[in-house]
């Protein structure tokens, strides 16, 4: 199980998958800050995915390599896929905002009432979004079910 690559793709165009032994730091970097991944399975050209919460040890008494471990329940979809098929990919993006911060909502509950912004205001929001929209990444792996 040690020898099994990571793939992972940058988000900054159509196809720049790398291969490696480690995570760059940007990934790195990524795994630390965000709070939800995608879980992507596939059993019988039947694709699943699901959004997950994770913790992301960069390493333990059990593994020096990096782990990130899931947690559901042992008869749930996503287990039963893995132990017929461990070929999984993971999305990990950071999930900051893209709307800018608004301080009032409708009476009725729902959509934020748009404030006015100035010109500079406005620019630096679009700078800030192209910023934040590269802040993800694809890793492909073998998934393994840990022992009780």
């Amino acid at each position: 199980m040690d020898k099994i690559p990571l793939h992972y793709e940058a988000s900054e165009g159509d196809t720049h998958r790398q291969t490696t032994h480690s995570l760059p730091p940007e990934v790195v970097q990524c795994l630390e800050n965000a709070r939800f991944l995608h879980l992507a399975t596939c059993v019988d050209n039947i694709p699943h995915v699901s959004l997950m919460n994770y913790t992301y040890l960069p390493s333990s008494p059990y593994s020096t390599r990096p782990v990130i471990v899931l947690t559901t329940n042992p008869a749930s979809r996503k287990t039963t896929s893995i132990l017929a098929n461990p070929n999984v990919s993971l999305l990990v993006h950071d999930w900051v905002s893209h709307r800018p911060p608004t301080s009032g909502r409708r009476p009725s509950g729902g959509s934020p009432v748009p404030e006015p912004r100035s010109n500079l205001a406005a620019l630096l929001l679009n700078l800030n979004t192209s910023a934040i929209s590269s802040i993800s990444a694809t890793i492909s792996g073998a998934a393994r079910i840990a022992p009780e």
